[in-house]
């Protein structure tokens, strides 16, 4: 659900940003473009960076916890271990 809510943000920023030129950023500069720059971009940012950390793997989540001796009635043997953390 993460990936198309983030897809939804960027086509609507698509859709919307030639509006956005022509009537925010040609226009004196006042209160209510500040507080349109102020709710729209940091979003877009959150958007990217949520998408970047989301989408990268993480090495350290992965964890191997290595050979556990085991005996069995066949003789020695390796009990590996390992998980991948969620």
């Amino acid at each position: 659900m993460l990936m198309d809510t983030q897809a939804l943000v960027f086509y609507e920023y698509a859709l919307t940003v030639s509006t956005e030129i022509s009537e925010i950023w040609k226009s004196k500069f006042n209160g209510a473009q500040a507080l349109f720059f102020l709710t729209r971009y940091p979003y877009m940012i959150f958007t990217v960076l949520l998408c970047i950390t989301t989408l990268s793997p993480n090495p350290s989540e992965t964890v191997d916890v290595g050979c556990f001796p085991t005996i069995s009635p066949l003789g020695s043997s390796c009990l590996k271990l390992g998980y991948l953390a969620f």
